[in-house]
């Protein structure tokens, strides 16, 4: 499954990535592509964590669905 991520560089100049389909998984890193991995990790152990507790895994988005993403 694909899920919508998004990256920003924060103020202190760490790049933040976000997965909206997993409200407060974050990834962060000091290059996007370090932001992405540790989001990568994040979710997979959220994923774990809903499969352990008996929770639906959430479905990805749809593509016609707007994101908007502000200055954090």
């Amino acid at each position: 499954m694909s899920y919508t991520e998004f990256v920003y560089q924060d103020d202190d100049g760490y790049y933040i990535a976000l997965c909206p389909a997993f409200p407060g998984c974050i990834g962060s890193g000091l290059s996007e592509s370090e932001a992405i991995t540790d989001l990568e990790l994040a979710r997979e152990d959220y994923i774990q964590s809903l499969i352990e507790d008996g929770l639906s895994v959430p479905e990805p988005f749809s593509d016609e669905m707007e994101y908007s993403v502000g200055t954090y």
